[in-house]
């Protein structure tokens, strides 16, 4: 992070040519509470603050459809209506030309503002009606998610927007059959962000139970593919993370001097190579009935080399094998899946629809197991361009390569 100093320096816009100029992150602090007084004539909202960002941000199937669907909501709900706005002055600031903003607040300055106007909005309607699973709450805070990945590094604010808000919601009221095109919309773009999340934090998701994975195998709503690539990945990525839960806590509930000799050491490696097979018959499975004109095959492909290298990885943590047959990868398969995802990765940040902050897990990833100074180098200029449209977040990532 950036000094104090760097940070109070910032002169509007993004990136301000103040922290263009000094090589730093441009991420002015979030004003105090009541520092700034936002002012508008008319809550009404004639047109979707967040469509110009939407419209390259469809983490599903309908996703810039739906965010005109939310207008009529907006005019209703206070936290979607500031949360949009939130948005929608946050794209402003880095599309602004001037840094000076003669006796009115900086477009990312009101962008803070909007959003601290929005939480606290929310937190009044969850008192009234709470666990409320209604299509503008959950809008609300799957959007306040999206505002923290793209104003934030750290990206823990957006991963307890998914745990604590959105989870426990879903979580309570089950998957439901019968949804409108909003509704179905909503819940494919938070479960790819949620196996995201699940995945890069080591951490379960009430996802990986039966009834939410039997809900996502049974017929597809119309309108729908059968081979929807977002929606396979999702799945694959949803059983990757809570493997690897399993796994961890299955390794550490064994006393190290005992693990040597333990047969449920055996039977752990054994479990690891049935899921190695698992991930490679759903490539086999499902990447054959892709239509591959899909905007979504690229990003859905480069996610499919993650987990490979994920779980391969895992097995690398402990010496307790002896000589048991294990899931790793060797170095020329690993070089292999870095090389192709790094293709797909370039060509996905081509596409104008589809998110790049999808990309983060899969360069992770590639990171996480590269040795080769050229790979490495690709992996940042990524990163980079990934943090240009956008999402800052994604320095997280680039500080951790």
């Amino acid at each position: 992070m950036a000094g104090s100093s760097c940070l109070s320096s910032c002169e509007g816009g993004y990136p301000c040519a103040y922290c263009v100029r000094t090589s730093n992150i441009c991420e002015p602090p979030k004003p105090l509470p009541n520092s700034v007084k936002f002012v508008t004539e008319s809550y009404t909202v004639q047109n979707p603050a967040i469509q110009p960002g939407a419209q390259r941000c469809q983490f599903a199937n309908g996703f810039a459809s739906a965010t005109t669907q939310l207008v009529p909501l907006m005019n209703g709900c206070s936290p979607l209506r500031e949360v949009a706005m939130a948005l929608g002055a946050l794209e402003a600031s880095r599309r602004a030309s001037i840094t000076s903003y003669y006796g009115k607040e900086s477009p990312q300055v009101a962008a803070m503002n909007l959003y601290g106007m929005s939480i606290q909005s929310l937190r009044t309607k969850l008192a009234e009606a709470p666990l409320s699973c209604r299509d503008d709450i959950l809008w609300s805070i799957f959007l306040m998610g999206l505002f923290e990945l793209m104003s934030g590094t750290l990206g823990d604010q957006w991963a307890q927007h998914m745990r604590q808000g959105l989870s426990t919601i879903l979580r309570l009221t089950g998957p439901v059959t019968s949804r409108s095109s909003l509704s179905q919309t909503f819940l494919d773009a938070f479960r790819v962000m949620e196996a995201t999340r699940a995945v890069m934090y080591g951490d379960g998701t009430f996802l990986s139970q039966d009834a939410w994975l039997h809900h996502y195998s049974s017929p597809k709503p119309r309108g729908y593919s059968v081979s929807d690539p977002m929606r396979g990945i999702a799945t694959l990525i949803i059983q990757t993370a809570s493997f690897a839960k399993n796994f961890f806590e299955a390794i550490q509930n064994i006393p190290e001097p005992q693990r040597l000799d333990n047969p449920a050491i055996e039977a752990i490696a054994g479990q690891g190579l049935h899921f190695q097979h698992t991930i490679r018959n759903w490539y086999q499975d499902n990447t054959r009935h892709w239509n591959r004109s899909d905007p979504y095959v690229p990003l859905a492909l480069a996610s499919y080399h993650a987990p490979e290298l994920f779980h391969s990885r895992n097995y690398t943590f402990y010496s307790c094998w002896k000589d048991k047959a294990l899931p790793c990868l060797s170095r020329d398969e690993i070089d292999t899946h870095i090389d192709t995802k790094l293709c797909l990765a370039e060509q996905i940040l081509k596409s104008a629809i589809v998110p790049n902050v999808l990309l983060l897990f899969p360069l992770r990833m590639a990171g996480a197991n590269s040795i080769k100074a050229e790979q490495q180098s690709r992996i940042i200029g990524i990163l980079e361009q990934i943090y240009s449209s956008g999402f800052v977040v994604s320095e997280r990532i680039k500080l951790n390569i």
